[in-house]
């Protein structure tokens, strides 16, 4: 050591360049040292921030996908509901009082074709709409002068039925806005025969304005409570059955249009819906894989040296020379 210092520390020329040469090391290993203890802090968080990012773009990758997955299994099962109710509504009728006997089976039979015979109390009506006409109302025989979308009124009436003397809701079918409020719908007197379609009617949600019938007994939805209390009924779970036409789309030429057969078919949410979230879901889910999958195959090391630069402060402006 003594012999060190001594051959660096002898006066000349020699001297003097290993003096220049020693302050360069230094200089040079202080340099690194304030460089490699940012980097590696830096490199510590980018590790960290990496490890959080994987976990949260997996998420949302693994996320899309089950509600994509999820949608499939929705799209099977509402193409076997609707293959369902396509049989169930070709069977031959029943007598209505032989499928809801009771009040628990009325919403399990819903959407069964039945018969009943009666007499209708024109007196006790409702209307509900507006409403846009149903899709196959009319067939070819669509009546003269009307719009092509037309909104109406559904014409829901008390039925009193023959033997038993029950009273049941019947949706006698749809007519436009203008026949409503003239009045000028057809009113069958004395023992009639129908075929129709048990329907469960409509549920209010949270949100929903207050169904009350107006004073020209307009009402938004199928509430078939709040109906039944408009028509004067007894009971709080009443029956109520959509009169139809069957297969035969051809207008009988008065109002109100029974529904045909093909629009009880549809469901609110159709099968083709659930294939558009199931193919959106999992599109989201490829996209965001191959973006995780970019962004963070990044180096921690080339992510550390880029935001050292950005860190840099910037180099002072020349002065220039007088």
């Amino acid at each position: 050591a003594l012999w060190l210092i001594r051959r660096w520390s002898e006066p000349g020329p020699r001297g003097m360049l290993r003096c220049r040469a020693s302050c360069a090391l230094s200089r040079r290993l202080v340099a690194h040292s304030r460089v490699s203890a940012p980097f590696s802090t830096a490199s510590g968080e980018s590790q960290a921030k990496r490890v959080a990012g994987t976990a949260l773009f997996g998420g949302l990758v693994i996320g899309t996908a089950a509600l994509g997955t999820w949608q499939l299994q929705r799209y099977q099962w509402k193409v076997n509901l609707v293959t369902q109710r396509k049989d169930g509504l070709r069977k031959a009728p029943k007598p209505l009082m032989d499928v809801v006997d009771e009040a628990a089976g009325r919403a399990e039979n819903a959407a069964t074709p039945v018969t009943l015979r009666g007499e209708f109390d024109h007196e006790n009506y409702v209307l509900v709409g507006r409403r846009g006409q149903p899709p196959g109302l009319f067939g070819a025989s669509a009546p003269q002068g009307l719009s092509t979308s037309p909104t109406g009124y559904y014409l829901l009436s008390a039925f009193k039925l023959e033997g038993s003397g029950e009273r049941v809701i019947v949706n006698r079918g749809w007519m436009p806005h203008s026949v409503a409020q003239a009045k000028a719908w057809s009113r069958p007197s004395g023992l009639v025969d129908l075929c129709g379609i048990i329907t469960r009617g409509d549920k209010p949600s949270t949100f929903s304005p207050p169904n009350s019938p107006t004073p020209q007994g307009i009402m938004i939805w199928f509430e078939l409570p709040v109906i039944a209390e408009a028509m004067k009924m007894n009971g709080n779970a009443p029956v109520m059955v959509d009169l139809t036409c069957g297969d035969d789309s051809d207008w009988s030429g008065e109002w109100p249009a029974a529904k045909p057969l093909v629009c009880f078919e549809t469901f609110s949410v159709m099968p083709e819906t659930h294939a558009v979230y199931a193919l959106t879901w999992w599109t989201l889910s490829v996209f965001g894989f191959f973006a995780s999958r970019r962004l963070l195959a990044r180096s921690p090391a080339v992510a550390a040296a880029t935001a050292a630069k950005m860190k840099r402060p910037p180099a002072p402006p020349k002065v220039p020379k007088p």
